[in-house]
């Protein structure tokens, strides 16, 4: 890894910068989730989210063993949308009522970083990262009486939740060989914890059986009933990450690499949600439990230089499971491992102007349920058991000018 990227994946790799560079990346994102959201009985195709991951990127030879970058790049988040919900399967009662069911987290981070040659096989590099986080979460659930008879519908919104943090650091090293035939990289990133702070608003509506058995009949069944909200935060984490790496070059026109990244989800046992709603009484809004697993991405591909149009790429990543099979969510991924495929090419526009561009699909797909999201008593939200597939259609496109 070498050049104004390097910033975000491996700082080490700044030392290699030849000159002065600029790179602007955009990846145009367009995903869906099929999951269920009361029952697998009731399954529910999401909205086609559109997102557009970016970065701008610069960075500049110092001297012949140091080099500098600065950029500003989507360094994560979560984008799953089902709208407005229909409920009525569960009860007629619930028609007029229709909750919104989605998760909007954006990651931005500007970074810092130098990358230092300790010879000609080392380097090292670091980064300063500061971490700005905006976005929201909804969600709805369906009480019932320990018979199994709907009571309640209601929907909570957490909105316009931001955040910023300046204490993230990215470190890394590289190695490469006195042939130049092969070398290893390793980066890690520090974990970043934010509290986005915003708003929250909140919305039921009750059976008749259910304004019986929660207001004793003082309510009315049937309808929408708008409660009140108030300030509220969310508190999560952006992880720990360890990426090792590395290359070696068949031929004149074959370049293999791997590369493993372990990502400590398992620090994601909840999102932490601080604030009151008010519908029928005042309560605490409650939890999110994710109860998340570390994840593993594996990752091999090529790159042939033997086409005269310029380089092709090819790559293909396995995403260990990071949702627990109690813990599955209509807003996040699907409880199993994901699956990502990638073919692209690279073109030299001119002397100092490059092109790299890549189509990518990812899938994940899973069974679970929301055991760990459940309640019991009297009154209990029951665990509900389904199928989720999320997937992704992704098109990337950097432009670099060197000078």
């Amino acid at each position: 890894m070498s050049g104004a990227d390097a910033l975000y994946f491996n700082p080490a790799g700044l030392s290699s910068v030849k000159g002065k560079e600029v790179t602007i990346n955009v990846s145009p994102t367009f995903s869906q989730a099929e999951t269920p959201v009361h029952s697998a009985d009731l399954s529910h195709e999401s909205d086609r989210v559109t997102k557009f991951p970016s970065a701008v990127m610069g960075a500049m030879k110092i001297n012949e063993k140091m080099g500098v970058g600065i950029g500003l790049y989507t360094a994560g988040g979560t984008s799953v949308d089902h709208g407005d919900v229909d409920f009525s399967s569960v009860s007629s009662e619930f028609a007029p009522y229709r909750p919104v069911m989605k998760s909007n987290l954006e990651i931005i981070e500007l970074g810092l970083g130098a990358g230092y040659k300790l010879n000609q096989n080392w380097s090292v590099g670091a980064a300063w990262r500061a971490t700005m986080v905006s976005g929201g979460f909804s969600d709805a659930k369906v009480t019932e009486s320990s018979g199994g008879t709907p009571l309640l519908l209601s929907g909570t919104e957490l909105k316009d939740l931001e955040d910023e943090k300046f204490s993230g650091f990215k470190v890394g090293a590289q190695y490469l060989s006195d042939d130049k035939s092969w070398g290893i990289g390793f980066a890690w990133r520090t974990r970043v914890e934010f509290t986005g702070e915003g708003t929250s608003s909140v919305a039921y509506a009750l059976t008749t059986t259910g304004n019986a058995a929660i207001l004793s009949g003082a309510g009315t069944a049937g309808v929408r009933v708008n409660g009140t909200g108030g300030d509220a935060s969310l508190t999560s984490e952006l992880p720990q990450q360890i990426t090792l790496g590395g290359h070696y070059v068949l031929n004149k026109e074959w370049t293999l690499f791997s590369e493993v990244t372990w990502t400590e989800y398992s620090k994601n046992e909840k999102l932490e949600i601080d604030g009151n709603v008010t519908t029928f009484t005042t309560s605490a809004i409650p939890d999110v439990a994710q109860n998340w697993k570390d994840q593993y991405n594996y990752r091999i591909a090529a790159e042939y230089s033997g086409w005269e149009k310029g380089l092709l790429r090819f790559s293909y990543v396995l995403t260990s499971r990071v949702i627990s099979e109690q813990a599955a969510t209509p807003t996040f991924s699907a409880p199993g491992s994901g699956h990502t495929v990638v073919v692209g090419m690279g073109n030299a526009l001119s002397e100092n102007l490059f092109l790299d561009s890549a189509l990518e699909y990812s899938w994940n797909t899973g069974s679970g349920n929301t055991a760990d999201r459940s309640s019991s008593g009297t009154l209990l939200t029951p665990p509900f058991y389904g199928d989720y597939e999320i997937s992704a259609y992704v098109a990337h496109v950097s432009l670099t000018y060197l000078w």
